[in-house]
């Protein structure tokens, strides 16, 4: 299963995760999703790379730290991947437009 379908399937589990929790370590780059129920455990690591480096079904370990799972696409002979050598990712928040009669949230300095 490639990375995006795997992230697919956790945004479908919904309530599950947001009983659970998603932890943000920003400085380790590394975002950890659990169910409620301690069923299911996911780790995705964005630290120069996008790959999922820990799954726990049930408390146990199934995946290989060092392998992890990642999307792959090949293009004739060039192999293309999220495992390595990609740059960590910037998010832009798009300036909403005010509605017509709305004041502005801008400050303006009174001299």
């Amino acid at each position: 299963m490639c990375l995006a379908g795997v992230l697919l399937w956790i945004a479908t589990l919904g309530a599950a995760v947001a009983e659970g929790g998603i932890e943000h370590d920003r400085a380790r780059k590394l975002i950890t999703m659990a169910d409620g129920e301690d069923s299911l455990l996911l780790r995705l690591s964005y630290d120069g790379r996008c790959m999922l480096d820990r799954v726990a079904v049930r408390g146990t370990d199934v995946l290989c730290s060092t392998t992890g799972v990642c999307s792959a696409i090949r293009v004739g002979s060039a192999e293309y991947t999220t495992r390595s050598g990609i740059r960590s990712p910037m998010r832009k928040v798009p300036r909403l437009a005010r509605a017509p009669g709305t004041p502005s949230r801008e400050r303006t300095s009174k001299r």
